[in-house]
């Protein structure tokens, strides 16, 4: 009997909380309408299109709306668009968050020049004769590019290597000093910088540091230097001038001498380990006129060591004795003076020890 009147009882409460809610839910579809649709960090696309596209409408019940599919929606008409956040703010509010993505580079294909973003992207087509501002894709070959989708190459491995590429570049910030990015060989990536410079960077490894080392090197460079850049090991920076290479203290080697740059970005000579080191390490530091005063000195030593030898030949040294006889009281000088000869065979010892001066003057 008490388990009767119990549910009895709850019967009633059951069916007052089934009628608050259905006008809790009543009210929501009635008055809980869309009056205002806003878009945020839309640069490329207008704010009118994309709500047009998203296909919500004042007035429209704001919990009938699936943000999903209108997301979806927006992100397949407009490439631009990399992500958009949909918030639904009560009474009556919805906003779009737009994240757009950044032109990177340009490819050739079908005579027209497309435009993609950091991950290879397809953004938008232009013709032959529009002037680009982005680096251009060079030695590949595009699949029919379409806008909206990821760029299709008929090698696979370079689309791999432009990756890399572009990840670096966006790390490094050095884009904007990119002319072309030439992926013919993505095992041996060249890159024009600045119409300055051509940079090999080898393979796809470690190429944030090569693109670091790559802005030391011009920087420590004049800006009307020209010529190329090896960076291919990934250890060092090997710069090749086209007019003689500038140290920093600002003197010129031959053209074919090269520097290196150390991971202290400074660009150092390379000179050869062989025996000619000490011979010639010291002109590279040296400036031409220093070069010139080196040589002269060497050969007034040699010509001032050869004349010594003659002293053996002059006849009128060894004739000395005979005048000693006339002092009497030291009648052992003679003997003495018969000594002199001998003394003046020294001076032909005098090459070996100019040749030896001469050796440390070099």
């Amino acid at each position: 009997m008490r388990k009767k009147r119990r549910g009895k009882r709850l019967l009633p409460t059951i069916v007052t909380f089934l009628i608050v809610l259905g006008a809790i839910i009543a009210s929501i579809m009635v008055f809980l309408k869309v009056a205002e649709i806003k878009v945020i960090n839309s640069t490329k696309y207008a704010a009118a299109d994309i709500i047009a596209t998203s296909g919500i409408k004042i007035g429209d019940n704001m919990f009938s709306v699936n943000k999903f599919e209108v997301a979806e929606k927006i992100l397949n008409e407009y490439p631009y668009i990399e992500s958009i956040k949909i918030r639904r703010k009560l009474p009556d509010t919805f906003t779009f968050e737009i994240t757009e993505r950044t032109p990177a580079v340009y490819i050739r294909a079908d005579g027209k020049k497309w435009l993609m973003d950091d991950s290879a992207y397809v953004l938008e087509m232009f013709s032959e004769n529009d002037k680009m501002t982005v680096p251009e894709i060079a030695g590949a070959t595009a699949v029919v590019p379409q806008e909206g989708k990821e760029l299709v190459l008929t090698q696979p491995e370079q689309l791999e290597a432009l990756k890399k590429i572009l990840v670096a570049l966006e790390q490094t910030k050095v884009a904007g000093k990119i002319r072309q990015i030439n992926i013919e060989k993505f095992y041996d990536i060249k890159v024009v910088y600045e119409d300055r410079f051509m940079v090999t960077l080898g393979d796809s490894e470690n190429l944030r540091w090569k693109m670091e080392m790559m802005k030391a090197v011009a920087s420590d460079l004049s800006e009307d230097e020209r010529g190329t850049l090896n960076l291919s090991d990934g250890k060092r920076a090997i710069f090749l001038s086209d007019m003689g290479i500038v140290l920093p203290g600002g003197e010129d080697v031959y053209q074919e001498s090269e520097s290196e740059v150390s991971d202290n970005n400074v660009l150092e000579e390379t000179t050869d380990t062989s025996e000619n080191e000490a011979d010639t390490g010291e002109v590279t530091e040296t400036s031409g006129e220093e070069a010139e005063s080196d040589i002269s000195e060497q050969e007034e030593t040699t010509t001032e060591s050869a004349k010594p030898a003659e002293t053996p030949t002059t006849p009128a040294e060894p004739e000395k004795p005979a005048e000693t006889p006339v002092a009497p009281a030291e009648p052992e000088k003679p003997e003495e003076t018969t000594a002199t000869p001998t003394e003046t065979e020294k001076p032909a010892e005098t090459p070996e020890t100019a040749s030896e001066s001469a050796t440390q003057i070099e």
